[in-house]
């Protein structure tokens, strides 16, 4: 399975997950594989019922954190948001959480909560780093939206 990710051969990595599945229904890693790989497949809808089960079996965070990541990609912005708010209190990544959520309010265009979530993320990871420097754009173009325009208006 790891070489078939290293490799990005997400097919057969499936098919692999699939047959464990088939053989231990209740497998919360593979549960939570197929469900990553069906994200990175860009079929996150698909993606849920497997989340759901691991969650129905299991109360992790970082399954809660996938079916958040899921229900974002699969455009179900009140599902998504649920799931991030439930996980705000909880052991898991709080930037991954904080960007999810701030990812909600630019696509509600809520720039002001935007702005405010993308600020939590900045204080919570090491600048410099990516994540860092993803939040951080984003938050350059909220601020300043007119010296990012393409057209130049």
């Amino acid at each position: 399975f790891k070489a078939y990710l290293a490799f990005g051969d997400l097919t057969n990595a499936l098919q692999l997950v699939a047959g464990q599945l088939a053989s231990e229904p209740d497998n919360i890693a593979a549960l939570n594989n197929q469900a990553a790989i069906l994200i990175q497949l860009n079929q996150a809808a698909a993606a849920i019922p497997f989340l759901d089960h691991a969650l129905a079996i299991t109360n992790s965070p970082a399954i809660r954190l996938n079916r958040a990541i899921a229900y974002m990609f699969s455009t179900n912005l009140p599902a998504a948001e649920a799931d991030y708010h439930q996980l705000e209190n909880l052991p898991v990544d709080i930037f991954s959480v904080h960007y999810g959520l701030a990812q909600i309010a630019e696509q509600r265009h809520d720039t002001n909560l935007a702005i405010h979530h993308f600020a939590i993320c900045l204080s919570n990871v090491p600048p410099g780093t990516v994540n860092w420097e993803a939040a951080r754009m984003h938050l350059e173009v909220l601020r300043n939206p007119a010296s990012h325009d393409q057209t130049g208006k």
